[in-house]
């Protein structure tokens, strides 16, 4: 699971792992401590109502003096008949939240996740909540509003990718748009000669199936962004190109995605 990224102290868990951890006391009348596991079954068992499977998950705790202080996770799901399935773009659901109240719970979902130990956490929907009281009213309405945009969200990106395979380019116009990349800094110039490379010859036979088309073209610069496995820490770098990328081709197509935006939780 690619998207979740651990490198400022927390270490990997599962879920039955974490239901075991130990609960820490309130820190004052107004805190309230939700055991971690809770929001993840909740994220589950809205996802399932929803129609989605389960592809894969993974969960990172950070602990003092041998107790958890916050956790952070990402669920990847597939809604069946319309993503499918490449692990690069299924959509994601991250998770986020504490004990020592030095992090708000909040839930991000989209086809663009990213959650980190180092605390960045983005998606197309960014949902956050304080954990005092009643956050336990709070919370699973909070889950449920977010993922009710999931099969919007999975229409979306199923569209977005039929356009890029439809959309065809001439050489020429793939190489103008590879130099407009590393100018809206999508794309490295120290990466560039692998794009190039990805899109006049792609190493994956599924790449060149629409011939010179968008589709492609966005998957030789992901091929020349991803980074290698020695250096995991530049996940977040490559998520952030990644959007500019999907951000430049949509304009480029005239893809336009709106939709109306879940009303915040309550502090």
């Amino acid at each position: 699971m690619s998207n979740l990224i651990l490198h400022c102290g927390a270490s990997a868990t599962s879920l039955t792992e974490m239901e075991s951890m130990p609960i820490p006391s309130p820190r004052g009348t107004r805190h309230a401590v939700r055991p971690f596991h809770e929001d993840i079954y909740l994220a589950r068992e809205a996802l399932e109502k929803e129609g989605f499977i389960l592809q894969d998950e993974a969960y990172g705790v950070t602990e003092h003096d041998g107790m958890p202080t916050r956790f952070f996770g990402v669920i990847q799901a597939l809604l069946p008949g319309l993503i499918d399935g490449n692990d690069d773009y299924g959509l994601m659901i991250g998770l986020r939240g504490s004990y020592d109240q030095s992090l708000s719970r909040a839930i991000a979902v989209g086809s663009r996740v990213f959650v980190c130990d180092n605390l960045a956490f983005s998606g197309e929907i960014d949902l956050r909540t304080k954990q005092t009281i009643r956050i336990g009213d709070r919370v699973p309405k909070m889950l449920k509003s977010a993922i009710g945009f999931l099969p919007e969200m999975a229409q979306h990106q199923d569209k977005r990718f039929e356009a890029y395979r439809n959309e065809q380019l001439t050489h020429e116009e793939g190489d103008h748009f590879l130099m407009e990349l590393v100018r809206e800094q999508a794309l490295k110039p120290s990466q560039l000669g692998t794009a190039l490379a990805e899109w006049d010859k792609p190493r994956h036979d599924e790449h060149a199936e629409q011939d010179f088309s968008v589709w492609r073209l966005h998957n030789a610069v992901t091929e020349a962004i991803k980074p290698s496995e020695n250096r995991q820490h530049a996940l977040q770098t490559t998520w952030q190109r990644t959007r500019k990328l999907t951000d430049f081709l949509d304009a480029r197509l005239g893809i336009d995605y709106e939709h109306a935006e879940p009303e915040p939780a309550a502090a």
